[in-house]
């Protein structure tokens, strides 16, 4: 037990920062000063150079003296006292105070003490000692960022001393003592777990279990709003153990009765994941609400369910049922309520010829019976609600939990049951399923391999397991090459494992069965769409008439799921096998028209993006299809985002159009999407379309398009530095514009050639052609190609070290694509002018066209430019002594770059 006096601490910080001799209180004057102060007295009797207390106490606002704490240190001493102990030396000041006579260093010191007395009357008193006066604001009436920091972590020392406090006193059997305090501190502090953690024992211990469980709730729901998460694994655990604390009075010592049915199946040995499920079905022994998994075939629901009961049978004495009702398999096994009551019957001690005949008098007997017992009842694989029913009992006691393929809404409505989708795995739990099949070392083994079988089976529990067998069956097989068959288009035929409940196409199947006719043909249709997410206007084009119902029937049945963006998402093993039926069930021609109809859509779409983002040439494609709905995009903020998040269908879209004849949507889709695969980068794939593109244009004899998709093709070769092929690409195109006396082609090629010169180092000719391009645009009157063609000039005078020439074409530029309201040629052109001052020895001026340069490239998504961009700027602030701002710059751009592959 420390024995020091209590006498209060002179020197205060856990407060106002002021001093407290026997005497008289002393106010340490204007805010500064008291922050001079308080610096200091953080570390007593150590020095503080002067450097760091003006930064502490002025932050970037520094005052230009050499010493501006002088006058402070001056005035402070003339007060008197131990202030009279302020000393300078060694380039700092330090007040020559012993540390308990600091309030935050007494407090700490007693903490210490309490925490040597582990857990005694002792250190609580020592606790209890650590908090008086200890405020809850902190240097209060200081300003600036040291002192809101240094607030901030004594607000959490503080809150952690509350808490350590009240844990003491509830372990020494107390509860009663904290509960008022932690209530108010806890609802000042609403997410801090710790608090909420010792009042919900507090509260516990004393008898108020609701009251306990009432915290929880509020805890979980304010980390919900500020966090967007759920709280930590330490305050959860307790709010379970708590759950299971709170057992009925009646309810046994726990164990089921000997007498008591005991009908679930094995649990599975290799279970994996699946942490928040179990933990939400944890929380439903609170209530006697029936809970219902839903998801889609395959997701291991009745996996979910059964591990979850073996894990809390204990809790039911009663006993527990099962049942599998088979609502999802072939028509003729589905289970009919009645059918499933007279199997409960019996298993509750009903001779079978006195189970009543009619459902009603058995659901009525079912409820008799199990009124007051406490029984686990799983009613897996449900059809519908109208199955379920007539097996829920009637009163409180007992647990039901359901599983079925379809929501059943209207249990959720009418029974207020609690409603717990299941989704797929996420990849590390994917691989954790493996790894408990397969052996640990099997699978870290080829990692890679792993990583393609996982996402070849969708993330999908049956068909990792399934996987797992093959892979088990052949312990010699390289997992690669079972990645490799599962990677041919044939990953449905591996997916068998011999018999109907482990065959992933039978599994689909029966969820395929119970749709209606207009759905079923929507699920077929939808194996066109390459994925991987779907819009309603996608959906509808595919369709040729309205898909809303369709969709929400597919979501029903768990075959889609929606996205929080309003898309919906088909994983890949259904689409797959959503393809197959396509093959076999739907006529050639409506497949044709289905897909027509389909490339139409995107294809009006990414032409609408494409011209507002500012794309030079911008296309108009032919009228789409009858039953074709074009999606509509506002402005360019808009645009982008249409872009990013169907690119990926695009890409897909235009390598699967050629083979079905469809050449003229190959090229334009090639045409629509190529500036933006500019922008962000994408010069892999560029090479590969543009080249489909071209061949496409060259099959449909369509010249314009020809030379449109050269000059594409000689830009993707240049970002990969294939500067012979982009050159002759180039000029076979800048040719075949010439033919066309298309002006406008042959100037924006004549730019495209002077980029190409001056990265092979040829400026001359790089200026050559950006003067050709000039007078091309100037002829037609094309002020934008003009503001292009200037740009492109003035870089080269730039590079050349003309930089009175190269400022003078770029300002005439940027007037020009300021008119215009082109974003992405102010970018191009601001990053000129940033080059041209940087190598005229101007950084400082250098630094406010880069900075427009890189705010305009993050406007309209430009990434590779962007990146160039702080790569200048960085070299800019380099230069003029900024290390941090440079590193800064530098750091983004090698962030990007590596994001792009570049």
């Amino acid at each position: 037990m420390d024995s020091r006096s209590d006498d209060p601490a002179p020197w205060r910080l856990l407060g106002p920062v002021r001093w407290q001799p026997a005497e008289v209180d002393v106010d340490l004057g204007p805010a500064k000063q008291r922050c001079v102060v308080a610096v200091l007295l953080m570390t007593p009797g150590h020095s503080v150079p002067v450097a760091t207390l003006v930064d502490r106490v002025w932050g970037e606002r520094a005052p230009r003296t050499s010493n501006p704490i002088a006058p402070y240190a001056a005035r402070l001493r003339r007060l008197g006292g131990a202030l009279g102990l302020l000393r300078f030396a060694s380039g700092g000041y330090r007040i020559e105070v012993p540390a308990d006579d600091v309030d935050v260093h007494r407090a700490r010191r007693l903490v210490t003490a309490a925490r040597e007395a582990a857990g005694d009357e002792g250190a609580v008193t020592l606790l209890r000692r650590a908090l008086a006066g200890w405020e809850p604001v902190a240097l209060a009436g200081l300003t600036g960022a040291w002192a809101a920091r240094v607030r901030e972590t004594l607000q959490r020392e503080r809150l952690d001393l509350i808490a350590e406090a009240a844990e003491a006193e509830v372990r020494l059997g107390r509860p009663e003592a904290v509960v008022d305090q932690l209530r108010t501190v806890a609802a000042e502090h609403p997410t801090t777990e710790r608090l909420t953690a010792v009042l919900m024992r507090a509260l516990h211990d004393s008898g108020r279990v609701a009251e306990a469980l009432e915290c929880y709730a509020r805890l979980r729901s304010a980390v919900a709003d500020e966090f967007g998460s759920e709280p930590g694994a330490a305050v959860r655990d307790l709010h379970v153990e708590l759950l299971r604390r709170n057992r009925r009075p009646g309810a046994g010592p726990g164990v089921p009765d000997a007498a008591g049915p005991a009908q679930l199946p094995s649990d599975v040995g290799a279970f994996t994941g699946r942490e928040d499920e179990l933990f939400r079905l944890d929380e439903a022994l609170a209530d006697d609400r029936p809970v219902v998994l839903s998801g889609t075939a395959g997701v291991g629901k009745t996996a979910l369910a059964v591990h979850w009961a073996h894990r809390v049978r204990d809790r039911f004495p009663g006993g527990q049922l099962f049942v599998n009702l088979a609502g999802f398999g072939p028509d003729e096994a589905v289970v009919p309520p009645e059918e499933a009551l007279r199997g409960f019957l019996e298993a509750l001690g009903v001779p079978g010829s006195q189970v009543p005949r009619e459902l009603p008098d058995r659901s009525a007997l079912f409820r008799t019976l199990v009124a007051g017992r406490r029984l686990l009842i799983i009613l897996d694989n449900a059809r519908d609600a109208d199955q379920v029913r007539p097996l829920l009992p009637g009163g409180p006691g007992s647990v039901v939990v359901i599983t079925s393929r379809d929501p059943l809404l209207s249990l959720v409505a009418l029974e207020t049951a609690r409603p717990l989708a299941v989704g797929l795995l996420d990849p590390a739990a994917a691989r954790a399923l493996l790894s408990r099949r397969l052996g640990a070392a099997r699978v870290n083994a080829e990692p890679e391999a792993v990583r393609r079988l996982t996402a070849a089976c969708a993330h999908l529990p049956i068909a990792l397991a399934i996987v797992a067998a093959h892979a088990a069956s052949r312990p010699d097989l390289p997992l690669a090459a079972l990645a490799g068959q599962l990677g041919t288009g044939d990953g449905l035929d591996l997916l068998d494992g011999h018999d109907a409940s482990s065959n992933v196409r039978v599994v689909f199947s029966w969820s395929y069965r119970t749709l209606t006719p207009a759905a079923a043909r929507l699920f077929r249709l939808l194996g066109l769409h390459p994925g991987p997410e779907v819009t309603e206007n996608a959906a509808t084009s595919l369709a040729g008439a309205g898909a809303g119902p369709q969709l929400d029937e597919l979501v029903r049945a768990h075959i889609l799921a929606p996205t929080p963006t309003g898309r919906y998402e088909l994983h890949d093993l259904l689409r797959a096998y959503a393809g197959e039926l396509a093959g076999a069930d739907e006529p050639a021609p409506d497949r044709r028209d289905a897909l027509h109809r389909l490339l139409d859509h995107y294809l009006h779409g990414a032409c609408i993006a494409m011209r507002l983002n500012h794309t030079p040439s911008p296309l108009t494609p032919p009228p789409p299809q009858p039953g074709v709905v074009v999606d509509e995009i506002a402005d360019d903020a808009a645009a982008l985002s249409w872009l990013m998040a169907n690119d990926p269908v695009l890409t897909a879209l235009i390598r699967r159009a050629g083979p079905a004849g469809f050449d003229g949507h190959v090229w334009r889709l090639v045409r629509a999407r190529d500036h933006f695969a500019v922008r962000r980068g994408r010069w892999n794939d560029l090479l590969e379309l543009d080249d489909l593109g071209l061949h496409a244009a060259r099959r449909t004899g369509d010249r314009t398009a020809e030379a449109q998709l050269l000059r594409s093709l000689a830009r993707a070769h240049l970002m990969r530095d294939h500067h012979d092929e982009a050159r002759r690409h180039a000029l076979t195109a800048a040719g075949v514009f010439r033919e066309l006396g298309d002006r406008t082609g042959e100037a924006q090629t004549h730019h495209f050639l002077a980029d190409v010169h001056g990265r092979m180092g040829e400026q001359r000719t790089a200026l050559d052609h950006a003067r050709a391009s000039l007078r091309l645009y100037e002829a037609g009157d094309d002020p934008v190609g003009t503001a292009r063609a200037l740009n492109a000039a003035g870089w080269c005078h730039a590079v050349l070290g003309e930089h009175g020439l190269a400022v003078d074409h770029c300002e005439r530029a940027l007037a020009l694509f300021r008119a215009a309201g082109d974003r992405d040629g102010e970018a191009a052109t601001q990053g000129s002018l940033g080059y041209a001052r940087e190598h005229s020895g101007d950084p400082a001026a250098a630094i406010g066209h880069y900075e427009r340069a890189a705010r305009l490239c993050r406007e309209i998504g430009e990434r590779f430019f962007l990146a160039d961009t702080l790569t200048h700027l960085g070299d800019c602030h380099s230069a003029r002594g900024d290390a941090s701002a440079a590193r800064a710059a530098w750091s983004e751009a090698r962030d990007i770059f590596a994001e792009l592959r570049v």
